[in-house]
């Protein structure tokens, strides 16, 4: 079953209690080595951290993660890979560093990586946590501008919630966090 959106892995996020931004977003273009490839899929934040999701649905090619993640580590705290499976023509990914060199290559990276699968009996899908990322050390120009988007679109949500929304702890956490 292949997904043509980000809405399962955004919605997964903020059940978890992160902020998540509502659109594609391009990351910081200081130190950034491939500057096409800076778009992040899903940007969200959750415990003073910013997370860039690069997503590949099943007939995506990971190896195109490769430069995108390296381009992430400039901008956010830490890099996910999320991996949709079974992948087309193949039933997983592999850590083997000869059979997966590409995920190998992505962990070396220090980005996380997620696969996102239906179940069939529970008639969901399930996101699972492969490897852990590692904490980034991204530019601090970079960083700013990323908080400084978020902080805009966090005063708008709050400007037009007018205090109905759900998770306004959070985003008044989050603000005050960033002044």
């Amino acid at each position: 079953m292949m997904i043509n959106d980000h809405k399962i892995l955004s919605k997964y996020l903020r059940q978890r209690d992160y902020i998540v931004y509502p659109d594609e977003l391009k990351c910081g273009y200081i130190g950034t080595p491939n500057y096409p490839h800076r778009w992040v899929d899903v940007v969200a934040y959750r415990n003073t951290k910013f997370y860039a999701f690069e997503y590949k649905s099943s007939g995506d090619p990971i190896s195109g993660a490769l430069k995108q993640i390296e381009n992430y580590r400039y901008t956010f705290d830490y890099v996910v890979l999320v991996v949709e499976v079974p992948r087309k023509g193949r039933t997983g990914i592999s850590l083997n560093s000869k059979r997966g060199k590409k995920i190998y290559q992505i962990i070396s990276l220090g980005s996380g990586i997620w696969t996102l699968s239906w179940n069939k009996s529970k008639r969901r899908f399930i996101i699972k946590e492969i490897t852990k990322p590692i904490l980034q050390n991204p530019n601090s120009t970079n960083r700013k501008t990323i908080e400084r988007i978020f902080k805009n679109h966090s005063w708008r949500d709050k400007m037009i919630e007018a205090g109905f929304n759900p998770k306004q702890k959070l985003i008044d956490q989050f603000i005050s966090v960033l002044n």
